[in-house]
């Protein structure tokens, strides 16, 4: 578990980059071919970006010519689906957060059930020893999955914070170059 952890917070990352969200290379442009008159060449740009300022920019130019309403809403629910996506991958680090500390319980009731079959299984009183083992696991697995999933939670809410900020500024920019392109477009 720990190691899916490690692989999937990178990955989570490297989705989570500001410029997954918001690419500069694809604002200039946009605004570079606007500032020109070019809205042919910005649009181009943008249905050739796959990135999440692209996809939104693209589903508000598939309905430019409805209104500034629709756009916006068809920017939305785009914006939406982007999203669902990368909260998808976040949710994995969420999940192992849950998890890790279930499996350290299964371990725990495993240990303690190990130490109370030495008692009911012992003609005598057991020694210690022998009681220590059974609960020496049940304390340990208790330890891995707190150590997996302390970490796991706090990694998931600082990626989703740092996402839902990324998300907002695309909106933002996202309305701002619609407005362009519709100023552009009159």
């Amino acid at each position: 578990m720990s190691i899916i952890l490690v692989a999937l917070v990178v990955r989570a990352i490297l989705a989570v980059q500001k410029n997954n969200f918001v690419p500069e290379d694809l604002v200039q442009g946009v605004e570079a071919n606007l500032a020109e008159g070019n809205t042919v060449g910005a649009a181009e740009l943008v249905a050739a970006d796959e990135r999440f300022l692209g996809s939104i920019l693209n589903a508000g130019l598939s309905k430019l010519t409805k209104g500034k309403d629709e756009t916006l809403e068809a920017m939305q629910v785009a914006g939406d689906a982007e999203t669902m996506k990368v909260e998808q991958m976040l949710g994995y680090i969420a999940l192992i957060g849950n998890i890790a500390p279930m499996v350290g319980l299964l371990g725990t009731v495993q240990g303690m059930v190990k130490s109370f079959g030495t008692i009911a299984n012992s003609q005598q009183t057991p020694k210690p020893s022998a009681l220590a083992t059974g609960i020496e696991q049940a304390l340990y697995t208790t330890l891995v999955g707190l150590y997996l999933a302390i970490p796991a939670i706090v990694i998931y809410n600082i990626l989703r914070n740092f996402m839902q900020r990324q998300i907002l500024a695309a909106g933002t920019k996202g309305e701002e170059l619609i407005e362009k392109f519709q100023d552009a477009s009159k």
